[in-house]
């Protein structure tokens, strides 16, 4: 929606299923109701819910509100998005006591972004993204962070060895190749 309350698109999904609501006149994106002939601002509110299940437990975030301002120069169509307010998280019990500051944080000072174009180049177009999150942690995060690196590494280890196996093997088996080839 627009600072003047109109709404310009609503996406919905749900099991497999995606309904996308606009309306279009002229070629040019207009508000779902109201006066056809305005032009979509250089700012709008996109406002999200999402929910997942993942196993027994069911997580969402309600209420997640980006600020979207739009790129419009002749050579750059794209936009930024800046997420400046925490949404109201669905969570499995304890997560939220435990995580509550690191699910806060990104949102907190100046907030999270993401920003994507097309740039028209000499060379053609190059679609451009970035992203910048702020990020916070806390005893829980390190301590489930120390115990992945441990199983990545072991594994990583593992697979090393196997990997470096395999390499010998094929070089051994091209050195056999080679000698034969030379007789």
């Amino acid at each position: 929606g627009d600072a003047a309350g109109a709404g310009w698109w609503t996406l919905e999904g749900e099991r497999n299923l995606w309904t996308l609501r606009l309306r279009v006149q002229g070629g040019s994106l207009v508000p779902l109701e109201g006066d056809a002939l305005r032009r979509i601002p250089e700012t709008l509110r996109v406002t999200t819910d999402y929910s997942t299940r993942m196993g027994r437990f069911s997580l969402a975030a309600r209420g997640l509100v980006a600020d979207v301002a739009l790129t419009r120069a002749p050579a750059e169509k794209g936009f930024v998005a800046r997420f400046r307010s925490s949404p109201e998280w669905d969570l499995p019990f304890l997560v939220e006591p435990l995580l509550g500051g690191p699910l806060r944080y990104p949102f907190e000072g100046p907030g999270s972004e993401a920003a994507y174009s097309a740039l028209e180049t000499s060379s053609g177009t190059r679609l451009v993204r970035s992203y910048r999150a702020r990020v916070g942690e806390n005893w829980v995060l390190r301590w489930l962070g120390g115990m992945t690196d441990k199983a990545l590494s072991e594994f990583r280890a593992g697979a090393e060895r196997e990997a470096d196996r395999y390499h010998a093997e094929c070089l051994t088996a091209l050195r056999d190749d080679l000698a034969e080839l030379v007789r």
